[in-house]
């Protein structure tokens, strides 16, 4: 492409390369019978072009094209019939690292790694169709014998045959996705394994939890006569302690059962599942609080029937939990929309929490309250936060200081569009 006036690729002498076996030869005598068909068109060109100048106009549309072609920082080319190139613009040789005569002498797909030979044979047959190519990425030789991902978008001249392609370097953004999914499998497998282990080990401690438990309940029972009251109230201690324990090993296996459970998503109607919730809670913990609960007319979500039940009994139980203390408690559970999205709340009026601690709120284990206030042991809104993550919603809340909070959760308002192909 450099010294002359006739287009893209002019002055070119045949390689020079010593053929040592039959396929080279043939190869080479190949490339250089397609090099002096070239230059006889080439020669052709040029006498046609001193016997019929070009219009002044049709000259400078020309010579913008061809600065066009020589500066562009994507790889520009065109190919014939026979699988050469016949075009390239310099940056596709400086990319790839070779000469313009070492790219145009062979045929282009002796370039393509051979994994790639097949589709990239598929590709150009499209292209023989009159099928543009749109995004279609291969891997490339360089001359240092390291391959690139090049992206290729390809349009054919169905008069010609010739195609007129344009590629772009993607290989850092292809090593990139490659190391994300190596990230990815690697975070899965250490999520199973954290499961594995957080099932394992609260497995075994229920039973040496529950031995304590009952022998402290067995010496407070039958053994507490030669006790002093400070003893049975160190029994009674343990005994409260391990039932707690034991609890919290409970909700801990549950917890990691959640990631395991099959999702089976149908249209629930959230208003009757919100009555069952709040009757689960009223049922297993009664409060002597004046307590008002009010449900909106919740509209359906497309969600697991028993997983957003849980969601509600947790979130139902916070609220009256931390509404206790108040001689009026007013629990409200309505919803906004937004576009695919319906947004869930559970709203109280009670002990509420300073936002400067959100970062706390939904963490395993972590308590913004302490023991005496508060019962619980921190898992609740971990499972909320967990569960609605599955179900492909968002959870956040706001509160204030003895002025109540607002837990929200999002879900899908219906089923995702499926589009069935024939």
């Amino acid at each position: 492409m450099q010294g002359s006036n006739r287009g893209m690729a002019f002055n070119r002498n045949p390689p020079t390369k010593c053929f040592t076996g039959a396929g080279d030869l043939y190869q080479g005598v190949k490339a250089l019978v397609y090099r002096i068909k070239f230059t006889f068109g080439e020669v052709e060109r040029r006498l046609f072009c001193k016997i019929h100048p070009l219009p002044q106009r049709h000259m400078e549309f020309y010579n913008y094209y061809k600065k066009f072609f020589t500066l562009s920082n994507d790889m520009l080319c065109v190919a014939n019939t026979e699988a050469y190139f016949t075009h390239l613009n310099p940056f596709f040789c400086q990319l790839l690292g070779y000469t313009e005569e070492e790219l145009i002498s062979r045929k282009f797909l002796d370039f393509v790694h051979p994994d790639d030979v097949a589709s990239t044979v598929a590709e150009v047959a499209k292209l023989s169709q009159g099928i543009n190519t749109i995004n279609f990425v291969n891997r490339y030789r360089c001359k240092d014998g390291s391959y690139k991902y090049l992206q290729w978008s390809s349009t054919p001249d169905t008069a010609t045959g010739e195609i007129f392609a344009v590629a772009r370097d993607v290989t850092e953004q292809h090593q990139r996705e490659e190391e994300i999914l190596l990230l990815n499998k690697s975070l899965e497998a250490a999520l199973r394994e954290m499961e594995s282990f957080s099932y394992s080990v609260s497995h075994d401690l229920r039973a040496p939890v529950r031995a304590i438990s009952g022998f402290a309940r067995i010496i407070t029972d039958k053994h507490s006569e030669p006790l002093s009251s400070e003893a049975k109230e160190l029994l009674n201690i343990i005994n409260s302690e391990s039932t707690r324990m034991g609890k919290l090993i409970d909700d801990l296996l549950s917890f990691s059962k959640l990631g395991k459970k099959d999702l089976q998503r149908t249209m629930i109607p959230m208003k009757e599942l919100a009555h069952e919730a709040v009757q689960e809670v009223q049922l297993l913990h009664p409060v002597s609080t004046d307590l008002h609960i009010h449900i909106d007319t919740l509209p359906d979500a497309y969600c697991d029937r028993s997983l957003i039940r849980q969601v509600f009994v947790n979130l139902v139980s916070n609220a009256i939990k931390f509404s206790e203390h108040k001689a009026e408690a007013r629990i409200t559970i309505g919803y906004t929309e937004h576009d695919a999205m319906v947004t869930y709340y559970v709203k109280d009026n009670g002990a509420g929490f300073d936002m400067k601690y959100y970062d706390k709120l939904f963490g395993l284990f972590q308590r913004l309250h302490s023991q005496e206030e508060f019962g619980g042991i921190g898992i609740g809104l971990a499972n909320v936060q967990k569960i609605v993550h599955r179900l492909g919603g968002e959870v956040w809340a706001e509160g204030k200081v003895n002025e109540g909070a607002t837990f929200y959760f999002s879900l899908p308002r219906q089923a995702p569009h499926i589009v069935h192909l024939p």
